[in-house]
């Protein structure tokens, strides 16, 4: 950069020098600030539609139980790619971490959209596990189409959120799904009144209340995933 200083003393080359350096490393900041900008935000929210796409897959696979025998490999499949996409976000959100410690991004902290995945899939084990086996026949009129809209709604959900965040725009509205889980309370409500819980075997009643907890949580992480959707998917 400065061939004029080659030949000079030692004080001036060692000036040189340093100048050298600084320019470089300016240089180099500025490259990686505006032309080559952090990307790791922005993989995070790739990452996070992939997951919420196949999340989608996964919850048609875990409802249908309710109603018929379930296709166990189809979903281990996808249990096992909703692991392996967690251990990468897991790996990119380090990422955007070391972004921000270094003054290279603004973007908001993507920790939180990693806990809210992560209580998700435990969500989807629990519901799984209630729906290993068919709903009993006392019990499959007045929560199966409940558990079917749930599905459906659910379902159409977490396509539309990933979708927001490719596109990058705001989640969807979440009055859907707060009506569709109202309305399996309610129907579970009317099963508990009428009395048909207090005919079912101990495994089966705590299958059903096991299914009612495990609703709950998902509606709350549920709420917790739109805050963190609408985040990620503002352009910054």
């Amino acid at each position: 950069i400065i061939p004029a200083l080659q030949h000079a003393n030692t004080l001036d080359a060692a000036i040189g020098r340093v100048i050298e350096i600084a320019i470089g490393s300016g240089a180099g900041i500025l490259v990686s600030r505006f032309i080559f900008p952090a990307r790791a935000h922005r993989i995070v929210a790739d990452t996070t539609a992939d997951i919420l796409r196949l999340s989608a897959r996964l919850v048609a696979q875990l409802f249908a139980g309710f109603g018929e025998k379930r296709d166990l490999s189809a979903i281990v499949r996808l249990q096992d790619g909703y692991r392996r996409l967690l251990i990468k976000l897991d790996s990119v959100v380090a990422d955007a971490a070391r972004e921000r410690a270094n003054y290279l991004s603004s973007d908001p902290d993507t920790e939180p959209i990693l806990r809210t995945l992560r209580r998700l899939r435990f969500d989807y084990v629990i519901v799984g596990r209630a729906a290993s086996v068919p709903l009993h026949d006392d019990t499959r009129p007045h929560l199966l189409p409940p558990l079917q809209r749930v599905s459906e709604i659910l379902r159409a959900y977490l396509s539309d959120a990933a979708q927001s965040l490719s596109a990058r725009r705001p989640p969807p509205n979440l009055d859907p799904i707060t009506e569709a889980f109202a309305a399996y309370a309610t129907a579970m409500t009317e099963l508990r009144r009428a009395g048909l819980t207090r005919d079912l075997s101990d495994q089966e009643a705590a299958r059903i209340f096991t299914l009612g907890f495990a609703l709950e949580q998902l509606r709350r992480n549920l709420g917790d995933l739109q805050s963190r959707v609408a985040e990620l998917a503002r352009e910054r």
